[in-house]
């Protein structure tokens, strides 16, 4: 889940053999690494597995998994979002250091990471609701 190119693989696979698809749960994850880690592409680990792999699954696999009837979409997430979700300033999402390369704390990315879980799952909720109300 941490490479657009394995994804993209496994996607053409999915592809050339299913239609549609009516669930998909999104598990995979990553936390509390040590040390800032990137993947091959650049993106803090943590925030690669757990964020934009399952973000960019579901775009990619989106034409079979919106046909298809009673579609169920999991994203597991954990309360860890809780601790980085609103501060006395507001949300705590520092987009101009998203992947913690100025200041590196481990529970800090993986929190972020699971507050996006959240904000995609309820992005995700509403367009699932338009197609299979």
């Amino acid at each position: 889940m941490a490479s657009r190119v394995s994804i993209d693989d496994f996607v053409r696979e999915i592809k050339a053999k299913f239609n549609k698809i009516n669930i998909l749960v999104n598990n995979a994850g990553v936390s509390a690494l040590k040390d800032l880690t990137l993947n091959s592409e650049g993106i803090e680990m943590a925030m690669a597995v757990n964020h934009f792999g399952h973000f960019y699954l579901t775009s990619k696999l989106w034409d079979l998994l919106k046909h298809s009837e009673g579609l169920r979409i999991i994203n597991v997430s954990s309360r860890a979002h809780i601790s980085n979700r609103m501060s006395s300033a507001g949300v705590n999402f520092d987009f101009d250091d998203l992947y913690g390369r100025k200041d590196y704390e481990k529970f800090r990315q993986y929190s972020r990471s699971k507050l996006a879980n959240v904000l995609f799952t309820q992005e995700l909720a509403e367009r699932v609701a338009k197609i299979n109300p």
